[in-house]
């Protein structure tokens, strides 16, 4: 893990609570779960969101700020800055230096204009891609553009269950060629979970049921010295192909920060079923369920436990085409806003900072016919931002991956800690799925084909047709 990191993580932790709170389905929102449970150690509770600026800006933690621990603290800041849309707030406290506070600046000017864009996307894109001073092709061509911005990590809240669950629909981004594609579906691949996000996932290995008899374990990992990673994925996926092993089983560590101080860690096995990879030159598909088979071992910071988790599973859905391959289908969901986003960057044109602020292109279809009109629309203008970018780009030909991913997980009353600590972490479950979530599937984005990301995904990318 990066130096300072798991603070940073703890930090984003709060601040997905209020996201949780703030942006969750009314009818199955967060305010279902009741107030925040009494009688547990103040050790064991989430940081306070006042403390979020210190995790992520301290002198020792600036001084060692890596690729995944810079782009950690952007994200926070934009989401603190969804969630408050004021200058002054938070957000402004977790940036620093000039050319960070500037776009932030841009940003607020714009709401001020009653600039009705994703906030979130300007602000994070801007502080990754924003180049005011010197520029060849600055903000206008960033690797990487998202594309539906309605795709929202949305987490519900089941009390009768106490079960958690998030939904990802239709996450889209045009990336710079087919590698960077390619990698932006590898790293959700179950058995590279680890290599995507090492700091959440400290091992994620095949397993098999353990053949001998005996005390220990009941399953053990399936690895094989004299194999590489690269050997083991393909291995993993031909396995896949095979009806008779269409299900395989994952070794499975992972952890997360409760908060600057004290972290916890769960051992799970996890199966997958109906997994399907397919690589061609002009698509990937990537497509998986999952469920927890069994929870072998869990410590949350008061002592071990035998179990932990009843209930951690999911679906994942990828593909990945050149825009060449691009359908009617792939863009029918986008709305008036996705396309006004398009290659909107940050400079002094008034056009493009009234952009939003234009009442009729804020106007949402009424009709069918509306519709079907958007649809053909925003198939055109997609095309026309993929020519623009494929120019900025030197002629590396854009790609659009799309991604829908559910995960839900429960908590299991504890046998060695207090009563108090089961209920604070089903409390605490849907900011943590929100955390996971968009560390493992929205902000990796901004990470592959970077040199920023393990190597082995570029890796098993290059081998790929």
């Amino acid at each position: 893990m990066e130096p300072n990191l798991m603070s940073r993580q703890a930090a984003m932790v709060a601040v997905s609570n209020a996201v949780a709170s703030r942006f969750a389905l009314g009818t199955t929102g967060m305010h279902r779960r009741g107030p925040a449970p009494s009688g547990v150690a103040a050790r064991l509770l989430p940081v306070p969101l006042h403390l979020v600026p210190s995790l992520s800006v301290s002198p020792e933690r600036a001084a060692a700020e890596g690729a995944a621990s810079r782009l950690t603290r952007y994200a926070t800041a934009a989401s603190l800055y969804t969630l408050e849309r004021k200058e002054g707030g938070f957000a402004r406290q977790v940036l620093r230096g000039r050319g960070e506070l500037d776009v932030l600046s841009r940003v607020a000017a714009l709401d001020k204009n009653k600039n009705r864009s994703c906030a979130y996307c300007r602000l994070l894109n801007g502080l990754l891609y924003h180049r005011p001073l010197g520029r060849k092709w600055g903000d206008q061509f960033p690797p990487v553009e998202p594309v539906n911005h309605e795709a929202r990590i949305t987490p519900t809240f089941d009390p009768d269950t106490s079960v958690s669950n998030v939904v990802l629909t239709k996450q889209q981004w045009l990336v710079r060629g087919p590698e960077r594609a390619k990698q932006l579906v590898l790293v959700l691949h179950p058995l590279l979970w680890h290599e995507t996000n090492p700091d959440l996932f400290r091992a994620t290995d095949p397993a098999r049921p353990r053949q001998e008899g005996g005390f220990g374990p009941s399953w053990e990992r399936d690895l094989d010295p004299s194999e590489d990673l690269v050997g083991r994925f393909h291995r993993w996926n031909r396995a896949r192909d095979n009806p008779r092993t269409r299900s395989g089983y994952l070794w499975e560590i992972v952890a997360w920060p409760w908060n600057q101080n004290l972290s916890a860690e769960v051992q799970n096995i996890i199966r997958v079923d109906r997994q399907v990879f397919f690589a061609a030159p002009d698509l990937v598909e990537l497509e998986f369920d999952y469920a927890l088979e069994e929870c072998l071992e869990s410590n949350f910071g008061v002592a071990f436990e035998r179990s932990g988790l009843d209930v951690d599973g999911g679906r994942c859905e990828l593909t990945a085409k050149p825009i060449s391959k691009l359908e009617l289908s792939d863009v029918a969901h986008l709305t008036v806003r996705d396309l006004a986003h398009l290659g909107v960057g940050y400079g002094d044109d008034p056009a493009t900072w009234r952009l939003y602020a234009s009442p009729e292109q804020l106007v949402e279809p009424t009709t069918d016919g509306d519709k079907q009109l958007l649809n053909v629309e925003a198939l055109e203008a997609v095309r026309k931002r993929a020519d623009a970018l494929q120019h900025g780009w030197g002629g590396d030909q854009p790609w659009l991956v799309t991604s829908t991913l559910t995960k839900r997980f429960r908590f299991t009353a504890p046998l060695n800690g207090p009563i108090e600590l089961w209920s604070a972490l089903n409390f605490s479950a849907p900011a943590l799925l929100v955390m996971f979530m968009n560390r493992a599937a929205s902000l990796p984005a901004h990470l592959v084909g970077s040199g920023d990301i393990s190597p082995n995904i570029s890796r098993i990318a290059a081998t790929l047709p």
